[in-house]
């Protein structure tokens, strides 16, 4: 798996900040921490440990880090990490030079197969889509794409992450609302992987911690302390909005998003140092005609300069616009804002892009919208491989033989390079059927429509086994009963 997703060396994010752009960019990060400061909820544990390093904290909770403090912990942070698939046999590397795609980011509603009509989603539809998650080859892991909506409460997350690893096998990006749900999805990962070393050893799942913009209520930094007591990869950060829960432009949405994030992971420097802990800041800015969440295209700036900001900090990068809709229904908008959504990834090239198969900005979860994500990285993972040129593929020996005619289909190096060299394209190529006069031609929606009822159909994921399956139900059971 890290073979074919490593890409380093043939394509390059592209920038978006002059050099003096990204120093001022983060000379306000550095003053904004100093003299502002973070908001951290009354925490005993987390106050003492940032007393105790020279941070500055009022009376309010409000922390303000030294610059020293902060650039000495974002030289100390772990800039790469292994997150293994269930059975602990393959594994995607998170690190400045790789990018991997993940299914889902907890919508609460999906799009009814049957009825085409928005309902709120439930177990059986967080068990289906996970399951084609997993037949699916371009999707690397799965996010929790959809939430249990009978059960919201500690007890419906500690359900939904039962269901998600009964349901695939590949790695997880998962968080959680509770610090009780946390507690009990270390313990079902612990017995999954054999114990809490091995889990340790060969960890499950990234866990996100989503702050609010410079601010860390209580539950986040109890939950930042246990994951790491426990050695779980984190990645911390926040959204913003542009307008209304940060400045409107993109250099102060950044630096309130970068601020936020780096607070995090100084503290989880100083609670281990050396630990994983991975920027995730996600940018959004309000659409002043309706007050919602809108504008593409400003995220997509601001995510271009986040990612460009964390290469020249050296520190991984998380983002989550990768796949995802604007549109409340999988038509030609959400066709069109997905394609756009996903084809900025080869200009911003994330550490980790989610998100994939969410629309309506990520409230609404569509199975149709995922196999077209699937479809749209392989597009992806093409340009991002880059160009080969060496003697084979430059071809002289071949042009030199055919000389100047026509002839190269009947060539060996064509019949060779067609089907090493060439994307085979599964819902976007041309149509003979057409073409030849004959009619019946598929649509998009049909095409992929046949894909997912063949998935269903086909598709069985490696269950858990007997023994597994029984210690999750038990530590469901000890933590309902809390």
């Amino acid at each position: 798996m890290t073979e074919t997703r490593t890409y380093h060396g043939n394509t390059s994010s592209y920038n978006v900040l002059s050099e003096t752009g990204v120093q001022k960019i983060m000379d306000a990060v550095f003053q904004l921490m100093l003299d502002i400061g973070i908001r951290f909820d009354g925490h005993e544990k987390a106050m003492d440990i940032l007393s105790g390093s020279a941070c500055d904290i009022s009376s309010e909770g409000i922390v303000k880090f030294p610059t020293d403090l902060v650039k000495s912990s974002m030289d100390s942070v772990a800039k790469s990490v292994k997150i293994w698939n269930r059975p602990a046999t393959d594994f995607i590397e998170l690190s400045n030079e790789h990018s991997s795609f993940f299914s889902g980011a907890g919508a609460d509603h999906v799009i009814d197969r049957k009825t085409g009509k928005t309902v709120p989603s439930t177990e059986e539809d967080l068990a289906t889509i996970c399951r084609v998650a997993d037949a699916l080859p371009e999707i690397d892991g799965v996010c929790t794409p959809c939430k249990i909506i009978e059960g919201s409460d500690a007890f419906g997350e500690m359900k939904e992450f039962a269901t998600i690893v009964a349901n695939t096998t590949k790695p997880l990006s998962h968080f959680c609302q509770y610090k009780k749900s946390l507690e009990a999805v270390i313990e079902m990962a612990a017995a999954i992987r054999g114990g809490l070393d091995r889990l340790k050893e060969k960890p499950y799942f990234l866990y996100g911690i989503n702050a609010l913009p410079l601010y860390y209520p209580e539950e986040s930094i109890d939950q930042i302390i246990l994951s790491i007591e426990n050695g779980l990869p984190l990645c911390v950060g926040t959204f913003a909005v542009g307008g209304a829960s940060a400045p409107i432009t993109h250099a102060g949405n950044l630096v309130n998003l970068i601020a936020t994030a780096l607070s995090g992971v100084v503290l989880s420097q100083l609670i281990e140092k050396g630990c994983f802990c991975m920027v995730e800041s996600e940018p959004g800015f309000m659409d002043p005609s309706t007050g919602d969440v809108g504008g593409f295209a400003e995220t997509y700036l601001a995510e271009m300069g986040n990612r460009q900001i964390s290469n020249f900090l050296g520190l991984p990068f998380k983002t989550v616009t990768a796949g995802v809709a604007l549109s409340d229904q999988f038509n030609e908008q959400a066709i069109f804002e997905i394609s756009l959504s996903l084809s900025q990834t080869i200009f911003c090239r994330a550490t980790q892009h989610y998100g994939l198969g969410s629309i309506n900005a990520g409230r609404i979860y569509s199975l149709h919208a995922l196999l077209l994500c699937n479809e749209l990285v392989s597009f992806i993972r093409h340009n991002f491989k880059g160009l080969r040129i060496d003697d084979e593929t430059l071809a002289l020996d071949v042009t030199r033989a055919v000389g100047h005619s026509v002839g190269f289909m009947a060539e060996m190096h064509t019949a060779e390079h067609c089907r090493s060299g060439m994307l085979n394209n599964k819902y976007f190529r041309a149509d003979l059927g057409e073409q030849s006069g004959q009619s019946g031609r598929k649509g998009l929606a049909d095409k992929i429509e046949a894909d997912l009822k063949l998935i269903l159909e086909t598709h069985k994921p490696e269950p858990l086994s007997d023994p597994i399956r029984e210690q999750v139900d038990a530590i469901m059971r000890k933590f309902a009963a809390v």
